[in-house]
């Protein structure tokens, strides 16, 4: 019988998950009586006397903390995760039959339950591991994504819209990087309005012996800070196999031209946050209010004419092609008639070597697709870009390509990276002042005409 009161308090031990000391010795004095009266015994004082000597051996460090699987595999660096033996780890499954919530089924032991625990946990983490294939990818699977390379009976060459590249970085001030920021210094002279040349140099009419004013060149710094630009693409070794165009010069003209796009972009429209700063939003940069009466979302000749003032008389026009059919009626005013400016200009349509229009005022016209819409801040712009400083990383290639089978490898993907290090500002802090008249940039354009 004290064998099987010794049982009945070691399940007991077992089953309970949260009870005070105290609790447990009121439900294991309990189940004695139980156990003991299923045995036709009375539950007299010698009973008690071994339940309590039964207790005390039993619940000695019930009070210490209860180690975790993690914990006590950890301390014991026990492989078996607690059980004893194998029979034990089988026979406690079998006890635990149709599942740990199964309401007719024993309780797992104590170990099967720290076990499932960890195992829960171990899936968790597992989950959070799995990696996804690379998306969106190049792949066999999608007309879009490239399936319409595949087919044998198509042609050899893929047919590609030709882009209107841009010569704005080509124009630009380069500055070799070799180090992550550099600090270009300037004489800071952009105010004369008071008379003073430099930031603080001016000559006086001096008096015999009188005393001299000091002069002082003041000097600035423009910083640049390179900024990292990538691109990333995924593609299936099915299309690296059985596409009959090769693929790695697909891509890198792809990427080249999608860079292309991205700098024009930085250095037009760039906030200066985190990229480049885009001459629009530069501190320099002059706007050129519409005519008194003049509509909304038109250009007119006086725009261009009050731009061309405004500027520093040097550098190239850069516009929408949204203001094309504004230059084709332009005109200016003689008396009761009128000339079609860029036919005055340079010739037009009547001229076998002109574009329309390919000039304005003697300076190259340009049409990007960065340029904002008519009617919209800069849709026309007069930038020298001699004045654009732009940082690029010294002793390597401008846009770096690599590629690597490893990085999904278990998805038989491919990827191809592109990396580009870039930080762009005018040397220009501000508008030049002159002693008289309006001040005057290197970046003008024309204000907003909704």
């Amino acid at each position: 019988m004290a064998g099987d009161i010794r049982r009945e308090l070691i399940n007991t031990k077992e089953n309970v998950m949260e009870l005070t000391k105290e609790a447990l010795e009121e439900l294991i004095e309990e189940k004695a009586k139980v156990a003991t009266e299923a045995h036709g015994k009375e539950y007299d004082d010698h009973v008690a006397g071994i339940v309590k000597e039964a207790m005390e051996d039993s619940l000695k460090d019930y009070d210490k903390k209860r180690l975790t699987f993690e914990e006590a595999a950890g301390e014991r660096e026990d492989p078996k995760g607690g059980f004893k033996s194998m029979a034990q780890f089988a026979k406690g499954v079998y006890d635990a039959r149709s599942g740990f919530s199964a309401l007719n089924s024993p309780a797992p032991s104590h170990e099967l339950k720290l076990l499932n625990e960890w195992l829960g946990k171990a899936k968790e983490i597992q989950g959070k591991m799995e990696k996804a294939a690379g998306s969106p990818a190049q792949g066999a699977d999608s007309l879009q994504a490239g399936g319409a390379l595949i087919p044998p009976e198509f042609s050899r060459t893929a047919l590609d819209r030709a882009r209107t590249r841009s010569n704005i970085l080509a124009n630009a001030m380069t500055i070799p990087m070799a180090t992550n920021t550099i600090n270009i210094p300037f004489i800071d002279g952009f105010n004369e309005s008071t008379g003073l040349v430099a930031g603080n140099v001016k000559f006086r009419t001096t008096a015999e012996r009188a005393e001299l004013t000091g002069n002082r060149v003041n000097m600035s710094m423009v910083t640049l800070t390179l900024r990292k630009s990538t691109a990333l693409i995924f593609v299936d070794e099915e299309m690296m196999d059985l596409s009959p165009i090769s693929i790695q010069p697909f891509l890198t003209t792809a990427l080249d031209n999608a860079l292309d796009l991205h700098i024009s972009d930085q250095l037009v429209n760039g906030t200066g946050a985190g990229e480049a700063m885009g001459i629009l939003n530069a501190p320099c940069f002059v706007s050129v209010p519409k005519e008194s009466g003049q509509a909304n979302t038109t250009l007119v000749y006086e725009n261009t004419l009050n731009m061309f003032a405004r500027s520093t008389g040097r550098g190239n026009w850069y516009g929408s092609r949204s203001i094309i059919p504004q230059l084709g009626v332009m005109n200016v005013s003689v008396g009761t008639g009128g000339s079609a400016v860029f036919i005055a200009n340079n010739g037009g349509i009547q001229s076998a070597t002109a574009t329309f229009p390919g000039s304005l005022h003697g300076s190259g016209l340009d049409y990007l697709d960065v340029m904002p819409t008519l009617g919209t801040v800069g849709d026309l712009v007069l930038a020298d870009w001699s004045q654009y400083l732009v940082g690029q990383r010294s002793g390597g290639n401008s846009l770096e390509m690599s590629e690597s089978m490893h990085l999904k490898f278990d998805f038989d993907q491919r990827a191809f990276k592109a990396r580009f290090y870039m930080d762009g500002q005018p040397w220009w802090p501000e508008a030049f002042q002159p002693k008289n008249g309006d001040s005057r940039s290197p970046f003008v354009g024309t204000a907003s005409r909704p």
